[in-house]
């Protein structure tokens, strides 16, 4: 068996002009995580991370803090999906769904993301649009989902069977795979994506086929494989901080 653990990044500046760079507290999360693996003495054969400023500099510092001494592995298949094009998009048809939804869009007074309930509110119809749209300009959802999967098919391939595989990356990759792990259908896809915190780990072990690669079935996509946790925030809880607790 193979073994992955995926991480997602730590928290990322929210409400900054450029939300893809990790804050201060986003920084020490990786830090702490890497301390974490460090003091375990978890060692991977691989570790994988995206493309996006937040991937790579979580990934750069758990990296140094666990010693991690081999080359880290870019790979933009493990990026996020496109949320502010899919907002740009969808947003508008959620206004034109409902009129309760409309008046909090176009509000004048507070703007609709600025209150966490009315974030989740919108940005669960906006995705739920997404899913549903197989013709939109841009990465659709069975696009994102068959991304995932070729990067874990990849990933796995390249080390070979037995070994352990860290890939960090974003609350939307960790949610589909754990979707797809444990069977679920898409409508599970936003209450894991939302519950997922910054730097946490959930792992899986990936069964093998007889051909060496990783067990799928073709008709669903599900992965044969075992979940062993899911939103692990244990790295950072030991270090007796709650400000280190977020989900940004």
């Amino acid at each position: 068996m193979s073994k992955f653990t995926l991480i997602r990044h730590g928290q990322a500046s929210f409400g900054a002009d450029n939300y893809d760079q990790l804050s201060d507290i986003g920084r020490e999360q990786a830090r702490a995580v890497g301390d974490y693996f460090f003091v375990q003495n978890t060692q991977f054969d691989l570790i994988v991370h995206g493309a996006l400023s937040r991937q790579t500099e979580t990934a750069q510092l758990m990296a140094k803090h666990m010693k991690h001494d081999a080359e880290l592995v870019l790979d933009d298949r493990a990026n996020e999906f496109d949320s502010e094009r899919l907002l740009k998009c969808y947003i508008p048809k959620v206004a034109e769904l409902s009129e309760k939804d409309s008046a909090l869009i176009y509000s004048t007074e507070t703007p609709w993301f600025a209150s966490n309930e009315h974030f989740e509110r919108i940005f669960r119809k906006a995705v739920q649009l997404w899913q549903l749209d197989n013709n939109c300009d841009f990465e659709s959802w069975n696009e994102f989902k068959q991304r995932i999967n070729s990067l874990l098919h990849d990933t796995r391939n390249a080390v070979g069977a037995k070994k352990r595989i860290a890939i960090v990356t974003s609350g939307g990759l960790i949610a589909h795979t754990l979707q797809s792990v444990l069977g679920c259908d898409d409508k599970v896809f936003l209450d894991m994506n939302l519950s997922i915190n910054n730097a946490s780990l959930s792992e899986f072990k990936v069964d093998e086929t007889d051909d060496g690669n990783i067990g799928m079935s073709s008709s669903n996509n599900q992965i044969n494989a075992k979940l062993l946790c899911f939103n692990n925030v244990s790295p950072l809880l030991i270090k007796r901080q709650k400000h280190l607790i977020t989900r940004k």
